[in-house]
């Protein structure tokens, strides 16, 4: 039997987005309740994906609060990245303004120092859609992301809180790779996603239910 392809997905966004609140819910399933405590047991997290009838393991990257203090983070953290998701907070403006910024971070020049191929799958998640305040409208996201380079099917708005459009932003993710024909990173308890359709995509129980 083949081995599983895999493949490294990095988060990248301003501080207080709420990226270490995805990739807690990405490892458990729900909307952390310590995330202090919770983020220290590790800053990566495996899991399956079905991805039109081919099993796919995402392991996903957090930043872990780096750039809060660096105010940028290393071409290191990209390093055999097949995708970067760009989150921004919908009730923050800067934030989005700031995804420009942070584009630059997976510029093709920056890449290439660490050996990473500089056709990098990229994403935009809005997070806090729970919320009420709404400061970023969805062409501001449209007409940044086209700025970045990325595509219209991968925009999506979501919430790290109620699980809400989460599910689909990673399928959609990790059905962009496959299609990209990206090789697999080599990297290594696994856990499973919904497919999107309801569906367990892996072994395990599901984690977003």
């Amino acid at each position: 039997m083949a081995a599983m392809p895999q493949h490294k997905v990095v988060m990248i966004g301003d501080y207080n987005v709420g990226k270490t609140s995805m990739f807690l819910r990405f490892e458990t399933g729900e909307f952390p309740d310590d995330i202090d405590e919770r983020v220290k047991r590790s800053i990566e997290v495996k899991k399956q994906i079905m991805v039109d009838g081919e099993l796919v393991e995402l392991t996903l990257h957090d930043t872990a609060g780096l750039e809060r203090f660096e105010g940028t983070v290393p071409p290191s953290y990209f390093r055999s990245a097949s995708a970067v998701i760009f989150v921004y907070s919908l009730s923050n403006q800067e934030s989005i303004a700031n995804v420009n910024d942070w584009s630059d971070s997976v510029s093709p020049q920056r890449l290439e120092f660490v050996q990473t191929d500089t056709n990098i799958v990229r994403a935009l998640a809005g997070n806090k859609s729970d919320l009420d305040e709404r400061l970023v409208s969805k062409q501001r996201a449209r007409e940044v992301a086209e700025n970045c380079g990325i595509k219209p099917e991968l925009i999506f708005e979501l919430s790290a809180l109620s699980g809400e459009g989460f599910d689909e932003l990673f399928v959609a993710v990790a059905r962009q790779i496959v299609s990209s024909g990206k090789s697999e990173t080599d990297v290594g308890p696994v856990l499973s996603l919904r497919d999107g359709k309801g569906k367990d995509s892996g072994s395990g129980s599901g984690c977003c239910k």
